[in-house]
């Protein structure tokens, strides 16, 4: 469980393994470290401001999508006919 909780916070850019293993001994549990203030971040020890920013932002900041994407366009599916044989009555 520790490993898959480090790989994940490794994902944030800048964050190592020798950073999620300090924040889990000082948050112990992923759900703290998301409810932690930039400053009882910075309490942590080899995070600096950038790392901080970026880890509370990687944690707070809502999903978007990049605005030079192309989006999709819904494309029509034609129905294909009915071809079951007519039941008689």
């Amino acid at each position: 469980f520790i490993d898959q909780v480090s790989d994940f916070l490794c994902t944030i850019r800048s964050i190592n393994t020798t950073d999620s293993a300090q924040l889990l001994s000082q948050f112990g549990s992923i759900k703290q470290i998301m409810s932690a203030s930039k400053d009882e971040l910075s309490l942590c020890p080899g995070l600096g401001e950038k790392k901080i920013h970026r880890l509370w932002e990687a944690l707070h900041k809502p999903f978007s999508s990049k605005s030079g994407t192309k989006t999709l366009e819904k494309k029509s599916i034609p129905q294909e006919e009915d071809k079951s044989i007519p039941q008689e009555e």
